[in-house]
């Protein structure tokens, strides 16, 4: 049986988009810029559940799950704002940027598809919460985190902009040499 490599996400909107790619402009020239791995700014999305690897049979029930639950959410707009770390900001090993106003409506969005995934039998809730976030960077092992520490105190009030949260997006992603592919499959509006 066919596998895909499918994650559940929303895209950003253009203002954040082009706010996050200066951010990683000026992160990336900073001298200890080359101790990350970057993200590419046009595949950047939030993502609400990492499916991994799904039988492709799959593809079209989970596009039924997302109308279904867009059915019931209504539009809603999030507010990236400030930096953080994972698994802390002492010690950070990913960076990322936050969310502010607008995480309400997502952690319900994100809590809506946990049921449906579970009752579908594709997902299993995780044991932590939710921590709405764009992925921005993953440390190198011999990455200075103490360094990247304070960049993420002198980022902390950084103001990535709105995003307008109106679909919910099904993509796969294709792992490759030069980096991953994504490729939207299946998509629902948001229209409770």
């Amino acid at each position: 049986m066919p596998k895909v490599r499918a994650f559940i996400a929303f895209d950003l909107s253009s203002g954040s988009q082009s706010n996050v790619s200066r951010l990683l402009e000026t992160l990336q020239n900073d001298p200890h810029g080359g101790q990350v791995k970057w993200m590419v700014p046009d595949l950047m999305h939030i993502t609400l559940h990492f499916l991994g690897q799904i039988p492709s049979r799959d593809v079209v029930p989970l596009c039924r799950l997302l109308d279904n639950v867009g059915k019931k959410i209504p539009p809603f707009r999030v507010m990236l704002k400030g930096l953080g770390g994972f698994p802390n900001n002492r010690r950070p090993k990913i960076l990322w940027a936050g969310m502010t106003e607008g995480a309400e409506p997502l952690e319900k969005l994100h809590d809506a598809l946990a049921t449906r995934l579970e009752e579908m039998g594709e997902y299993r809730r995780e044991s932590r919460g939710y921590t709405p976030h764009l992925t921005l960077g993953r440390l190198n092992k011999e990455a200075d985190q103490d360094y990247w520490s304070t960049i993420i105190q002198k980022y902390e009030k950084w103001d990535g902009g709105y995003s307008h949260v109106s679909e919910i997006l099904l993509y796969q992603s294709e792992l490759r040499h030069d980096g991953p592919q994504y490729s939207i499959i299946g998509r629902a509006d948001l229209r409770g």
